[in-house]
């Protein structure tokens, strides 16, 4: 477990800012006490200081992590948040929700719409088939006409 190098600093809190802007500096120094942000196999970890100098005597390849992962950084050098980090970055983001959104982009979905069921929806499926039937029966009769029987 390392620093941040400055690179990894920039990235990481550029990324951050897009979602809590100026209280970043809030993050680190809260008034529990001062925390920090380090590195291990490619993952960033927000770990308080005091917690930071008791795991100083663990070796790094027996550490498997240590406070709360924020995110880590890709093979392309990018950074990307995890969802552990919500719970510290909520109470100082800059938007306070975020918008419902509908399914399908507000069209309807590719089955079709959806009907409701009312009291009368039987009464129109059985017209459906009934109409069905009664065509069917026209067609037949049509059939018995045009073959000459009465």
């Amino acid at each position: 477990m390392r620093p941040l190098t400055e690179e990894e600093t920039r990235v990481m809190f550029e990324k951050m800012a897009k979602y809590i802007g100026e209280n970043l500096q809030l993050l680190v120094d809260r008034p529990d006490g001062t925390y920090c942000f380090r590195l291990h196999n490619d993952r960033v970890y927000y770990v308080s200081e005091k917690i930071l100098k008791l795991a100083a005597n663990i070796s790094g390849d027996k550490l498997v992590s240590l406070g709360t992962c924020f995110g880590k950084f890709t093979k392309s050098h990018r950074f990307r948040l995890h969802i552990t980090a919500l719970d510290y970055l909520a109470p100082y983001a800059k938007v306070c929700g975020v918008a419902p959104r509908r399914p399908w982009g507000g069209r309807s979905p590719p089955w079709g719409p959806r009907r409701k069921a009312g009291p009368r929806a039987a009464f129109r499926r059985g017209r459906r088939r009934c109409a069905g039937r009664c065509r069917q029966v026209k067609g037949l009769q049509g059939l018995l006409r045009a073959a000459g029987t009465p």
